[in-house]
């Protein structure tokens, strides 16, 4: 087992190959490698040695673990993003004893949606992979298994003591698989993001959108001069606005760098920062307000990890949804080519 402690964002161990060779090519392509994943039922506090989780299926002692808080809820996710690695020393009934200790905080707060706060997932432990067609993982917003009051997934981690090569056409992606795109209508709406929000604002009919908070916050603001403000604060791209007769282009999501807002210039989509495009809107309109781009958000140290926010939707019957944001690749290897 990998049974070291795990102080991000120093843990670059590359594992100890225990699951062996992995190859993904045309017979077993796209792979996930996400399938063994769960929840966290009850808050566990930092120093705590055992998680109470939704189920302990396909875990085993001697395996490591991310515990990561994915999301948030409105007016709480100051601490969205925190994450660790751990290993498993026994397994109960619902719970799982892990070694060391924690040494972060985790809520186990659910949404009347049902989206999942903390997930605790399997890392895979290889010695080498050889990709030639998809890996990938499964998606935040499809995901099954864990009952129907949740979304799990988007997150791919593993190590391998040797060389992760890709050729031909080998990729690892996690395009789309993160938070989701904000729905077209009457007002686009805004993409989900880190704070729980989904379609939380638009972009207004005489009036800015919602702007977002500092530290993420639903979406970027509306404006109504052909998109040209770009969100500074918004974690995902905000809703396209609506005119009197004619529809806006919702913001791209933001993520390392700002989403670019949409405009009312033929109802163009919003650019993408390192989340997703935003949906575009039907046609011209000056009065049509479009979304602005999510803002910035996670550090460059990766002290935090998150995954990609969605686009905003475009407005009226003719725009379309935004785009599904990425989602979150961890690879520890002694080698990448």
């Amino acid at each position: 087992g990998y049974s070291s402690a795990s102080t991000p964002p120093t843990d670059v161990g590359f594992g100890d190959g225990i699951h062996g060779a992995l190859t993904v090519d045309v017979t077993n392509t796209p792979k996930t490698i996400d399938d063994f994943r769960t929840k966290l039922t009850g808050d566990a506090a930092a120093g705590a040695s055992s998680l109470t989780v939704y189920s302990t299926s396909g875990f085993a002692p001697g395996d490591e673990i991310l515990i990561i808080e994915v999301q948030g809820v409105s007016g709480d996710y100051d601490s969205t993003g925190k994450y660790e690695f751990r290993t498993i020393q026994s397994i109960g009934n619902g719970t799982l004893t892990i070694t060391p200790v924690l040494t972060n905080a985790y809520s186990s707060t659910v949404t009347v949606g049902g989206v999942v706060d903390t997930m605790v997932q399997k890392v895979m432990h290889y010695t080498d992979v050889t990709v030639t067609h998809t890996l990938t993982g499964d998606d935040w917003a499809d995901s099954v298994g864990f009952g129907t009051t949740s979304q799990e997934g988007s997150i791919i981690a593993f190590r391998a003591t040797g060389t992760v090569a890709l050729s031909g056409s080998g990729t690892i992606s996690a395009t789309g698989k993160g938070f989701r795109g904000g729905s077209a209508g009457a007002s686009g709406k805004s993409g989900e993001t880190y704070n729980g929000a989904t379609d939380a604002c638009t972009g207004g009919v005489s009036a800015a959108g919602a702007t977002g908070t500092p530290s993420g916050g639903a979406c970027g603001a509306g404006n109504s001069s052909a998109g040209a403000q770009s969100g500074t604060t918004g974690g995902a791209g905000g809703g396209g606005g609506e005119g009197a007769t004619v529809g806006a282009g919702g913001g791209g999501a933001g993520h390392g760098t700002v989403g670019r807002s949409g405009q009312n210039t033929a109802g163009t989509a919003g650019n993408d920062g390192s989340g997703t495009t935003g949906g575009s809107g039907p046609s011209l309109g000056t009065e049509a307000e479009p979304g602005a781009g999510g803002g910035t958000y996670g550090a460059n140290t990766l002290s935090t990890l998150f995954i990609g926010s969605g686009g905003g939707g475009g407005a009226e019957s003719t725009g379309t949804a935004g785009g599904d944001g990425g989602g979150l690749i961890f690879i520890a290897a002694n080698m990448i080519t």
